[in-house]
């Protein structure tokens, strides 16, 4: 957010509120930064493109995105299969419900922005609802421009979607 904020930029108005919003993209290197998992040195392609054998044995790079026997294994040598898709759906579902939560509270947040304009709220009160609006969406953002739930840096995106639904 800071970036932005020092070059003056942001992406898009919202057509309700108004608010000058940031469009995220390319999040998937960038979520993982300061991740546990980025601390140990493991890379995307440690997870997603698994070494793996073609029917004549040959051991090739898969494209293809690989499941926790072929990666979660590969390091977590104590956990089972079964341990670790419980522990990544658990993750994932715990970072999905804080989404979600985000989400009900942006929408109620545009509903009662547009009943407020319709009531001829003044304009220094928009306004300073609008700030509002423009830290809730980025945090919430941050995580659903990308199709990991969370997984790739729970603590970080426990954080930034605590500051979504604070806001």
């Amino acid at each position: 957010m800071k970036f932005y904020d020092d070059i003056n930029f942001r992406d898009y108005r919202h057509p309700v509120t108004e608010a000058n919003l940031i469009k995220f993209q390319n999040l998937w290197a960038k979520t993982s930064m300061g991740s546990k998992h980025e601390r140990a040195g493991v890379t995307c392609a440690d997870c997603h493109m698994a070494k793996t054998k073609n029917k004549a044995g040959k051991v090739y790079t898969s494209h293809l995105a690989a499941g926790p026997k072929e990666t979660c294994l590969k390091c977590h040598k104590d956990w089972t299969e079964k341990q670790a898709i419980y522990t990544i759906d658990s993750v994932k579902k715990y970072i999905k419900d804080k989404i979600r939560k985000s989400e009900y509270g942006l929408s109620k947040f545009i509903d009662k922005f547009e009943e407020a304009k319709k009531a001829v709220i003044p304009e220094d009160v928009l306004k300073e609802s609008r700030k509002q609006h423009d830290i809730a969406h980025p945090y919430w953002k941050w995580w659903t421009a990308k199709n990991s739930d969370g997984f790739h840096n729970p603590h970080r995106a426990r954080v930034s979607l605590g500051i979504s639904i604070e806001a």
